[in-house]
């Protein structure tokens, strides 16, 4: 390296033989390496954090929409037993509306398991029983409407509809405890990927 001294003419400053000017290079490029494969695994270990927690999410979704469903199968349970024993008709409009809401979220729950082939098949089962359920409500109703009240009643006490509603919960359950399970699993996964 070149330096001026005090008298303006060029002087060699002293540099130090033993180390070579592009020592530093090594350790730089070292570090920047170390710092590149820090960052890598930051971004994987977020990367399967995300991944997890979106599992989780995933399963709480399947969780609600089989509890809405449900919900809304009790909900034109209410409103049909309401219409029977009083004859209102407004008792009517929240068995119309749950029947074809339950239906939607039949196939959301369809649609959410669909990477799942033994919860695949327990939301065909559960989507056949409450069609079963909804079609046993409205054979009451059609002998009430039409003026037959014995008939309804005694197709009521039958059971057939405490029967089927006795097996869609059952179903429900089963869903719901291999849900439960999953989230079990998942909420670890997530709980591992964060750290």
């Amino acid at each position: 390296e070149l330096n001026l001294n005090a008298y303006g003419s060029v002087a060699r400053m002293n540099s130090r033989p033993d180390i070579p000017s592009h020592a530093w290079r090594w350790p730089f490029l070292v570090a920047i390496a170390a710092l590149l494969l820090s960052g890598g695994l930051a971004v994987l270990q977020y990367s399967r954090f995300a991944d997890a927690a979106a599992l989780v999410e995933h399963t709480y979704e399947v969780l609600e929409s089989i509890d809405l469903a449900l919900t809304r199968l009790v909900d034109a349970e209410t409103g049909h037993r309401g219409y029977l024993l009083t004859k209102h008709r407004d008792f009517l409009l929240p068995y119309e509306n749950a029947a074809a809401e339950t239906h939607a979220l039949l196939g959301r729950v369809g649609n959410l398991v669909s990477d799942s082939p033994a919860q695949q098949e327990r939301a065909r089962r559960l989507s056949v029983l409450v069609e079963e359920r909804l079609k046993e409500m409205a054979r009451v109703l059609e002998l009430s409407e039409g003026g037959d009240a014995a008939g309804a009643t005694a197709r009521l006490s039958e059971g057939l509809g405490k029967r089927v509603m006795d097996d869609v919960r059952a179903v429900a359950g089963e869903m719901r405890a291999a849900e439960d399970t999953l989230l079990t699993q998942r909420a670890a996964q997530a709980q591992l990927a964060r750290r």
